[in-house]
């Protein structure tokens, strides 16, 4: 049985688990505070993605949903956190 939840370090680890395809919402965290959230079926590429990107962050987390939530859990939490990177990049999902 596979977790809901998953977290790690940035950059990847070598021995961090692979996240099985799903759907998700993620954090990207500096310290213990939350720069971006975000959404995606591959997790991994993602913070990927926003690492090459510029993106600061030293961890993450990502919290498997069903994918008729994933819209609507990531812009609670955006609206809720105002995170910095999101912020720049603005979109509403209502």
């Amino acid at each position: 049985m596979s977790t809901l939840l998953h977290s790690g370090t940035w950059p990847l680890a070598a021995d961090t688990p692979t996240i099985p395809f799903g759907y998700y919402v993620y954090l990207l965290f500096r310290g213990d505070v939350v720069v971006y959230v975000g959404r995606s079926t591959d997790p991994r590429a993602r913070f990927r993605r926003h690492g090459k990107s510029g993106k600061q962050f030293d961890s993450w987390s990502a919290r498997a949903v069903l994918s008729g939530e994933q819209m609507r859990l990531e812009q609670y939490l955006i609206d809720l956190l105002s995170p910095e990177y999101n912020r720049e990049t603005a979109v509403t999902y209502r």
